[in-house]
């Protein structure tokens, strides 16, 4: 019996390794990226982040692209870490990928009232990592799950580094004398007073500037306002200290100033966040600082979000 597992094994192995050799010679470079991969049949290039999609599927690859070693990432995905997130660990395994370790997880995620299945890929090394993930409905026709599991499985990150940060982002802004381009983190685009992510400290000036992923509808943008703002992670002790409508790049927009507290050290902050809908969703600048660089910083955030230039075709609400 173990002898015939053993065959079956090699023989599953021995056709993927064949499968990926096959795809290799047609992997695309996903835009705004360093990764390469296989495209699914009828997938194309995303709007809404690096990646690809399947309107008429309900099916993605999304790469995101991180500062921070992929061991990292990997311990942080535990079945309690995943469940908190609203995802149910179907299966994990090491694999192998462009002749790299790298992990491979299987999840559940309801969304919107759909059952999705994903496949999360972490690869990288001891500075950076790359997430990538295959989703589509759980009730979807049997090839497309195998599909989007080699397209991730196919994927390379081999590719030199941007030569421009803007590439593929469905906007622009210009940095400041005391904001600088530092890179990105999938569809955002961040800036820091030293230039590097992640920060020196947690009181350092930090810009991010991206579009909502998912379509969103906005009823009402004061409201939707205040409850993204409550939603970021890495503050607690939000208090809001003043709200005003205004415009980004010429798009209605709220901007909301608030006080905080870093979440993991404690540190006085100060929020300040654009939100402008536009068609199928919302662009979004969150800048953090210091509470005690807010007089110096509050200028140069508003700065860049004066500079916000949507993408002709997403700029209609």
């Amino acid at each position: 019996m173990d002898r015939r597992i053993n065959l079956c094994l090699a023989m599953m192995s021995a056709l993927c390794a064949a499968a990926s050799a096959a795809l290799a010679a047609e992997r695309v470079r996903v835009e705004g990226t360093r990764v390469t991969l296989q495209p699914p049949a009828g997938f194309t290039a995303a709007k809404r982040f690096p990646g690809l999609e399947c309107a008429g599927k309900q099916a993605s690859v999304m790469v995101t692209e991180m500062p921070v070693p992929a061991h990292e990432v990997v311990k942080g995905m535990t079945t309690e870490r995943l469940a908190a997130a609203g995802m149910s660990l179907l299966a994990s395994r090491a694999v192998q990928v462009d002749g790299r370790d790298a992990v491979l997880l299987h999840v559940g995620q309801s969304a919107g009232g759909v059952a999705y299945r994903k496949w999360m890929l972490i690869a990288g090394d001891e500075k950076r990592s790359v997430l990538v993930v295959g989703a589509y409905p759980e009730a979807a026709a049997d090839d497309l799950p195998a599909s989007v599991e080699l397209a991730v499985l196919s994927t390379s990150w081999s590719a030199p580094p941007l030569a421009d940060p803007l590439e593929g982002l469905p906007f622009s802004v210009r940095p400041t004398a005391k904001l600088k381009v530092a890179g990105r983190v999938g569809n955002a685009l961040l800036l820091t007073a030293s230039g590097r992510i992640p920060q020196r400290s947690p009181v350092e000036a930090l810009c991010a500037v991206a579009m909502s992923v998912s379509p969103v509808r906005i009823a009402d943008l004061r409201r939707h306002s205040e409850r993204r703002l409550r939603q970021t992670a890495q503050v607690k002790g939000i208090r809001i200290l003043s709200g005003t409508r205004g415009k980004l790049g010429g798009l209605a927009a709220y901007e909301v100033v608030a006080s905080a507290a870093d979440a993991k050290t404690g540190a006085a902050l100060r929020v300040y966040q654009v939100i402008a809908p536009h068609k199928g969703g919302y662009f979004m600048l969150q800048a953090m600082v210091g509470a005690g660089q807010v007089t110096e910083m509050l200028p140069e955030f508003r700065a860049v979000a004066a500079s916000f230039r949507a993408r002709a075709a997403l700029a209609a609400p």
